[in-house]
């Protein structure tokens, strides 16, 4: 057996490192869990398997490097069955030498630190703006760090039971806080998704009455948390994660708060845990009200941008409506490139004035003023200044197209 005394220490101490009133604080009763998974997070990368019993996480049998197999010449499907057999070979030998009882609550755990690092850099782009909606509810603005655990901050994680999105929110749940349909799936846009969250954390926080429980019942359901509460009579988080044993509050949920715990710390420690770290560009956008019916490729053109960016800005939508499928309806909000607002009002003023739409075209990988203008039967020099993009074109952007074989007015 290998007792985490002898595991590599944490670059930061788990103690004493919060300055200021937080309702988030590690006690000694919730260290081992929060120690082991700030372990997973920030020291173990995903070449590693941390074998450990699932009940005191403080005691950790074994850890399986693969670096090297890694690095052999051999498809991933083989490195999969000999990961997977090396495991299980490890696990069948530990187990041979516990008695039933500790034989039974052996685990293995894959090491995240490579992916949690990923998820710190990606943060940049968002965590600014989630503390902002989190204060804006009433709440606790370390919660914004909760997508830590849920997604990894990735925006497109699509959980094996259905939950989607970076905060990870099941479709029946998620359509009392916002629209999910065919053509919208406003769980994948990160925003709206963070007002729908903190909306239903406040509710679980107005049932159990404590922040840890609230973010607890945010993966268990708050009604796990009132059974514990009442069996237990206590609403103390360690008492309930260490004590409480019923229905499907399990090794998932009652290590979701120690996980939660774990993801502020390393990511408040993140240069001692992963160097020094680049953080995203925060998300920046401009927020335009659609003045009549409008599609995409429409507001692309108005704003001078590419789909691609405003997809990005603008993740709910299915790609059909992205392509232009489909309409918005007037009044809609969408939004596009900071500083592009000024733009769009001054092209959709002829926009709006000329007696029939143009006629657009969206740049594919690849392609040419030269390309398109052949396709179209147009002069690429008059492609070119009409759109007056500068001599080269990228994937996704919506140029106009003249008409064809008219020359187009040239300012001298």
């Amino acid at each position: 057996m290998v007792s985490s005394s002898i595991l590599p220490e944490l670059p930061v101490s788990l103690v004493d490192r919060y300055h200021g009133n937080t309702p988030f604080i590690i006690t000694p009763s919730l260290a081992a869990p929060v120690e082991f998974w700030a372990r997973i997070y920030g020291v173990y990368s995903s070449d590693q398997v941390v074998i450990h019993d699932m009940e005191d996480l403080s005691i950790v049998y074994k850890v399986l490097d693969f670096s090297d197999l890694n690095k052999k010449d051999i498809s991933d499907a083989e490195k999969k069955s000999i990961r997977e057999s090396t495991v299980n070979q490890a696990m069948s030998e530990i187990k041979s030498g516990l008695d039933p009882v500790l034989a039974n609550r052996l685990r293995s755990q894959t090491g995240m630190k490579n992916r949690f690092e990923e998820g710190v850099r990606h943060s940049g782009r968002y965590i600014p703006i989630f503390e902002k909606i989190m204060i804006l509810h009433g709440m606790p603005p370390e919660i914004s760090r909760l997508p830590f655990v849920e997604s990894l901050f990735n925006e497109k994680a699509f959980s094996k039971v259905a939950a989607g999105g970076l905060w990870q929110f099941m479709a029946d749940s998620a359509k009392k806080f916002m629209t999910v349909n065919s053509l919208v799936d406003e769980r994948y846009d990160p925003l709206i998704a963070c007002h729908g969250a903190a909306k239903l954390l406040k509710h679980n926080y107005d049932l159990l009455g404590t922040w840890p429980l609230a973010i607890n019942a945010y993966n268990s359901g708050p009604g796990n948390l009132m059974k514990a509460m009442n069996a237990l009579g206590t609403k103390d988080i360690a008492k309930i994660i260490n004590g409480y044993r019923g229905g499907s509050y399990a090794f998932a949920s009652r290590n979701f708060y120690p996980s939660f715990l774990a993801a502020i710390h390393v990511y408040e420690n993140r240069k001692k845990y992963f160097g020094n770290i680049t953080l995203d560009p925060l998300m920046t956008f401009d927020m335009a009200e659609l003045p009549t019916t409008m599609s995409f490729p429409e507001i692309a053109y108005l704003s001078q941008t590419s789909l691609n960016e405003l997809k990005s800005l603008n993740p709910a939508f299915n790609p059909n409506v992205i392509r232009g499928a489909y309409s918005l309806p007037p009044g809609s909000q969408v939004r596009v490139p900071q500083g592009s607002l000024n733009i769009f009002a001054a092209r959709f003023l002829d926009f709006k004035a000329s007696p029939e739409a143009p006629d657009l075209h969206i740049v594919d990988s690849g392609e040419t003023y030269e390309s398109i203008a052949q396709s179209y039967g147009v002069s690429h020099q008059d492609l070119e200044h009409i759109n007056n993009l500068g001599p080269s074109l990228r994937d996704g952007l919506v140029i106009q197209i003249p008409p064809t074989n008219s020359l187009v007015k040239r300012e001298k």
